[in-house]
């Protein structure tokens, strides 16, 4: 298959859909601030008693500093703003070469910082984009061009694939996703639940069943998209598409459409780089 992407349009692709994502999530966290208050369900005042070394080691102590709600919301607001510079930089070409850098850290600074300050309730979506801006902080420091740039986007794709693997895996291990069940299951929680589809599924349990091996299929297969020709590849990814766009739809689960989504351009530029050699 003939070369699509080069590293730099790569790199620009996933930061163009995962800056989107935290855009919109950053956005959400400063609408619902009101959690992380003094009486807010992740109140650092209580969160900080998990763990007694909080009390007294530097580290902890520094952390208590920086997660004050004023000096917290202002990373928030400093995340917001350099995910969107980075949209605009993509989309418009700002100019001045340390934009890119400049933001990357500042937004994997603060998504790093959001694994001590809510030490509940993180998800696959907020792990991926610490991966994806771990990264991307790597390959900016290094020399563009240089063969650990070119891992630095690599790496991206390969803790993609092996996610969607692992959890495809998983599932199969599961009883319950065996026999269909799971996703009526689902569907059937106040957190995650959707009534109309959840009753949909009840009065046909043979849908579920489907459904159920169309996801433990589609995740275990994944690594497909690495190694396979280019028609294969493009048929999962359009899956992929379309199995987190119905989680968002049916389950709530917005952040990661554009979490997984935005490692959809280095999966392509693995299986070119695969297919090169």
């Amino acid at each position: 298959m003939d070369s699509i992407l080069t590293t730099e349009m790569t790199v620009n692709l996933i930061l163009l859909i995962s800056s989107i994502g935290l855009l919109i999530s950053t956005l959400e966290d400063l609408h619902n601030f009101h959690v992380f208050e003094a009486q807010g369900l992740l109140s650092w005042t209580i969160i900080r008693y998990s763990k007694k070394s909080m009390h007294t080691h530097p580290f902890w102590l520094a952390l208590s500093f920086m997660f004050k709600e004023s000096i917290f919301k202002a990373f928030l607001w400093a995340r917001w703003l350099a995910c969107l510079v980075l949209i605009l930089d993509v989309m418009l070409d700002l100019g001045p070469v340390a934009i890119k850098p400049i933001s990357v850290t500042i937004v994997f600074m603060v998504t790093l910082l959001l694994n001590f300050r809510t030490v509940y309730g993180q998800d696959g979506a907020h792990q991926m984009n610490l991966i994806i801006y771990l990264a991307l902080f790597c390959y900016f420091i290094l020399p563009q061009g240089s063969f650990g740039s070119v891992f630095c986007v690599l790496f991206i794709a390969v803790q993609s694939i092996v996610s969607y693997v692992i959890s495809g895996i998983f599932k199969l291990k599961g009883e319950s996703w065996r026999k269909g069940q799971a996703i009526y299951g689902i569907m059937s929680t106040r957190i995650y639940g959707n009534r109309k589809p959840g009753y949909f599924l009840e009065k046909r349990p043979w849908l579920g069943l489907l459904g159920c091996w169309f996801v433990i299929s589609f995740e275990s297969l994944f690594f497909l998209t690495a190694f396979g020709n280019g028609l294969i590849m493009l048929l999962f990814l359009g899956l992929g598409v379309l199995f987190h766009l119905l989680n968002a739809y049916l389950m709530g689960l917005n952040g990661f459409f554009y979490a997984f989504t935005a490692t959809y351009p280095a999966i392509l530029f693995l299986n070119q780089f695969l297919q090169s050699l």
